[in-house]
Protein backbone atom coordinates (compact mmCIF):
# COMPACT_ATOMS: atom_id res chain seq x y z
CA UNK A 1 0.00 0.00 0.00
CA UNK A 2 1.20 3.49 -0.99
CA UNK A 3 2.49 5.52 1.99
CA UNK A 4 0.79 8.74 2.62
CA UNK A 5 2.92 11.76 3.04
CA UNK A 6 2.39 13.48 6.70
CA UNK A 7 1.58 17.08 5.66
CA UNK A 8 -1.97 15.41 3.25
CA UNK A 9 -4.93 16.93 3.91
CA UNK A 10 -6.94 13.90 4.21
CA UNK A 11 -7.69 13.37 0.84
CA UNK A 12 -5.56 10.30 0.51
CA UNK A 13 -7.13 9.06 3.58
CA UNK A 14 -10.53 9.23 2.02
CA UNK A 15 -9.72 7.65 -0.87
CA UNK A 16 -7.83 4.44 0.71
CA UNK A 17 -11.50 4.47 2.86
CA UNK A 18 -13.34 4.57 -0.24
CA UNK A 19 -11.42 2.35 -2.18
CA UNK A 20 -11.41 0.06 1.37
CA UNK A 21 -15.72 0.35 1.10
CA UNK A 22 -15.79 -0.74 -1.92
CA UNK A 23 -13.98 -3.67 -1.67
CA UNK A 24 -16.01 -5.11 0.93
CA UNK A 25 -19.27 -4.14 -0.39
CA UNK A 26 -18.07 -5.96 -3.04
CA UNK A 27 -17.03 -8.93 -1.07
CA UNK A 28 -20.64 -8.99 0.72
CA UNK A 29 -22.17 -8.62 -2.37
CA UNK A 30 -20.82 -11.82 -3.82
CA UNK A 31 -21.29 -13.69 -0.71
CA UNK A 32 -24.87 -12.97 -0.71
CA UNK A 33 -25.64 -14.11 -4.43
CA UNK A 34 -23.74 -17.08 -3.36
CA UNK A 35 -25.96 -17.70 -0.51
CA UNK A 36 -28.58 -17.07 -2.45
CA UNK A 37 -27.63 -19.53 -5.72
CA UNK A 38 -27.79 -22.20 -3.03
CA UNK A 39 -30.85 -21.51 -1.31
CA UNK A 40 -32.41 -21.46 -4.90
CA UNK A 41 -30.97 -24.53 -5.65
CA UNK A 42 -32.35 -26.16 -2.34
CA UNK A 43 -35.68 -24.86 -3.04
CA UNK A 44 -35.76 -26.30 -6.34
CA UNK A 45 -34.81 -29.35 -5.23
CA UNK A 46 -37.20 -29.76 -2.40
CA UNK A 47 -40.05 -28.03 -4.69
CA UNK A 48 -39.13 -30.19 -8.09
CA UNK A 49 -42.46 -31.97 -8.38
CA UNK A 50 -41.32 -34.68 -11.27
Amino acid sequence: MAVVPADDSGTAWAMVGLVATVALLSVARRTLRRASAKIDAALTDELDTR
